[in-house]
């Protein structure tokens, strides 16, 4: 998978009829309450962006050493953990596929919802595995706002960089806070993801960045 970052309730309500025994011709009905009007999901596509004007990170700013490129048979995944077992099948079948992230690891992902995806990163050296710091990234499915990208999330063997465009939050409950929908721009090393930039996906829209 190829990262362009050069790139470079419904509210129910049940009404029970019965006969009434009472004369109620001088009876002012209560109205009922309108439910809360729910706040709409986001169902449009942000529109590819200025690369050059955002300033991304480039993945060629965060090389793999040639030293930390793994060669040979990826280890069995260590599945600790109650994360791991309940999704054991999906990862030993994913960390068999071999590296293609950051030198010596295997980005394994699998649906969370409809336009969600989970994921976890194993060490084909070591079998251990480095959870996100989020469960899961709702609205995914639209890709990466990028002019030319390929995939959401996207990474690549030979970079560090690793890069989603959603609003990340727990599996299977949706986005939370829309406000933290937007391309998410990570670095990641030693096991750790540490964020290198955040784009709001209304700054996509207005082809600015904050």
């Amino acid at each position: 998978m190829v990262l362009i970052l050069t790139l470079s309730g419904l509210v129910s309500c049940r009404v029970e009829t019965s006969t009434n025994h009472w004369n109620t011709a001088n009876v002012t009905p209560i109205p009922t309450p309108a439910p809360p009007a729910a706040t709409p999901e986001p169902t449009t596509q942000p529109a590819p962006v200025d690369v050059k004007a955002l300033h991304l990170p480039a993945s060629k700013d965060y090389p793999v050493a040639k030293g930390d490129m793994f060669k040979g048979t990826p280890a069995v995944p260590v599945l600790q953990g109650k994360r791991a077992r309940m999704y054991k099948t999906v990862i030993t079948n994913g960390a068999k596929e071999g590296p293609d992230f950051a030198g010596r690891y295997t980005v394994v992902s699998w649906g969370a919802g409809m336009g969600n995806f989970s994921m976890v990163v194993v060490d084909a050296k070591t079998g251990k595995l480095f959870y996100p710091p989020f469960e899961s990234v709702n609205h995914a499915a639209y890709g990466l706002p990028i002019e030319g990208a390929d995939g959401n999330p996207a990474y690549k063997l030979e970079s560090r960089l690793f890069a989603f465009n959603g609003c990340p939050g727990k599996e299977y409950e949706g986005c939370s806070n829309w406000a933290k929908e937007g391309l998410y721009i990570y670095d990641f090393n030693n096991g750790r993801f540490k964020l290198v930039r955040f784009v709001k996906k209304a700054d996509f829209e207005n082809g600015a960045s904050n």
